[in-house]
């Protein structure tokens, strides 16, 4: 769609300097060379079953000192290695954010030249040293992947409350974080790409979901840059991380003011060393926010 029309209030599309983009995807099964992602990430291969659930803990030492992101070690939870990652953020990271923080993530330790994913949750606890103090807690759910392999919340507790003795966290300039974590059986190019590209018979059946809508709220619209592109949080669809792309671009073939138009794509965000394809059908949409107007 032309952006002047698209950024034009009488045309019902934007507001607040906001327009709402869906794809309505549809997806085969996906095809590609069998592949193991992660060493003997598939029970099947192992020896004994994986545990599904475990406790990571994390004693963070010179928290005074702590200007960087700091990691526990690994956890081995459904053959995968988690950590807590732990760090500052605030002024001099996140200019939205007002003040300095404390910023707390479950991390994924996992890299591969393979797509995998693995959905976990998980209760992220800062534990008190001092008699009568709650635990602070915050929960998570989240599908990593080997594009997205840490989740949690920048804004934890106030830097300046976890530096407080009296609030009974901090102790010798030492906090200690944990990460309850319970994780599904991972997933990679192994489960999802069952037979090759050449045709051959798929003998096991995918369980996945095979169609979903992508909603996607672009703020700030009129701010879009050249060149910059903005991306949705995946949508997992056959077990393929899916998301919308909406870009500023220009038709080389229009004259002013149609030559400067709203670009919109759905992208596959699933890497691999291996070949694969998935065959997907999309119905994009340009969501009215004023009544009376059509869907374009």
């Amino acid at each position: 769609m032309p952006w002047h029309e698209v950024c034009d209030p009488q045309k019902g599309y934007i507001k607040d300097d906001k327009i709402i983009l869906e794809a309505y995807v549809k997806a085969d099964a996906p095809c590609g060379e069998k592949e193991i992602i992660v060493d003997n990430i598939d029970s099947e291969e192992m020896e004994e079953e994986p545990q599904s659930q475990a406790t990571v803990r994390f004693t963070m030492k010179n928290v005074s000192k702590v200007t960087e992101r700091k990691f526990s070690h690994a956890v081995f939870i459904q053959n995968l290695p988690w950590k807590i990652l732990a760090k500052p953020s605030g002024d001099f990271n996140y200019a939205w954010l007002p003040n300095k923080n404390l910023a707390v993530f479950l991390h994924c330790d996992a890299e591969s030249k393979s797509f995998w994913s693995c959905h976990a949750s998980a209760e992220l606890r800062l534990i008190p040293q001092k008699i009568g103090v709650q635990p602070l807690t915050r929960n998570i759910d989240h599908i990593f992947y080997n594009k997205d392999r840490s989740w949690g919340t920048t804004c934890f507790m106030p830097w300046h409350e976890v530096c407080d003795p009296q609030k009974g966290y901090i102790k010798d300039d030492k906090i200690i974080l944990e990460a309850y974590v319970k994780a599904d059986t991972p997933r990679g190019m192994k489960e999802i790409t069952l037979g090759n590209i050449f045709g051959e018979e798929i003998h096991e059946k995918i369980e996945s979901v095979p169609e979903a809508t992508i909603h996607f709220t672009v703020e700030n619209f009129s701010e879009v840059k050249e060149l910059e592109r903005r991306y949705t949080n995946p949508i997992f669809i056959r077990n393929l991380p899916w998301k919308i792309v909406a870009k500023y671009e220009e038709d080389t073939k229009s004259q002013p003011p149609n030559k400067k138009t709203l670009g919109f794509y759905l992208k596959c965000d699933a890497d691999s060393n291996s070949f694969w394809s998935c065959r997907a059908s999309v119905k994009f949409r340009l969501i009215p926010q004023k009544a009376g107007v059509n869907i374009q």
